[in-house]
């Protein structure tokens, strides 16, 4: 996977096609939280936050535990795709924050980890950290994830 590239977790796939997930993408409960290099996407098996939650960055003053909700998130068919979008997500310097996020992971936040479904997720290709500069991830023009 090329750094940067959003890939769907096919267990979410899975259960939207059987009916079993309760995602709605535009209601404003996708968040999207940040991983350690000790975090290793586990696609074909991985199905809630509670499996992965161990391997999130230290939260701070400006990204808090389980990350920030994406802003404006829309859903629209696009040429015969379906597709999501928000808008870019920028998480403030903090002098006391993270410097090792090398993943990111998209989530519908349930309130419960046992039941907040992983929905997709990402690889920065290099740490990431917050401590002397701001970290703007940009999505892709066309949108994040497309199905």
């Amino acid at each position: 996977m090329a750094a940067g590239d959003v890939v769907m977790y096919s267990n979410h796939k899975l259960r939207k096609m059987n009916g079993d997930s309760i995602v709605d993408y535009d209601d404003g409960s996708v968040k999207m939280m940040l991983l350690t290099s000790n975090f290793t996407p586990a696609p074909l098996t991985e199905v809630f936050l509670s499996e992965i939650e161990a391997d999130e960055v230290t939260p701070g003053t400006s990204y808090l535990a389980g990350g920030p909700a994406l802003a404006n998130p829309s859903v629209a068919l696009v040429a015969g795709n379906s597709v999501f979008d928000a808008d870019d997500e920028t998480i403030a310097v903090d002098a006391s924050g993270f410097t090792n996020a090398i993943w990111f992971v998209f989530y519908y936040d349930t309130g419960n980890s046992a039941t907040s479904e992983l929905l997709a997720y990402g690889d920065y290709g290099t740490a990431k950290s917050i401590i002397d500069s701001a970290l703007v991830t940009q999505w892709d023009a066309a949108g994040i994830i497309e199905w």
